[in-house]
């Protein structure tokens, strides 16, 4: 955020934020016409962020972190990625030859 203005909306943003007890993550992701900022509120809050101000573009519900994962041992994420291999295939020899990129959209339990 270099221009002035992005400051100042920023600034705006989070004495806004301040005033309604809303808890900001200091970390910010920026993109050239926006900042992604994490933040702790309720939906009464985020309401009356929305209606006393226009520095929001847009709300997402945070995503959540692969913490559990992380804290298994050795064993149980092989486990896991076992029972993730059951269920994924390749994709089929005529197929791999026309396409170079795949993805895999694993679903969550």
């Amino acid at each position: 955020m270099g221009s002035l203005a992005a400051r100042r909306s920023r600034e705006n943003f989070e004495h806004i934020a301040e005033a309604l007890n809303i808890t900001l993550r200091t970390h910010a992701v920026r993109f050239p016409e926006r900042v992604v900022m994490l933040a702790l509120a309720s939906t009464a809050m985020l309401d009356r962020m929305i209606a006393h101000s226009d520095v929001v573009a847009e709300l997402r519900r945070a995503k959540d972190t692969p913490s559990f994962f992380m804290g298994l041992g050795g064993a149980e994420q092989r486990d896991w990625s076992d029972e993730l291999l059951g269920r994924v295939r390749p994709p089929q020899p005529i197929l791999r030859s026309a396409f170079s990129t795949a993805a895999c959209v694993a679903p969550t339990r």
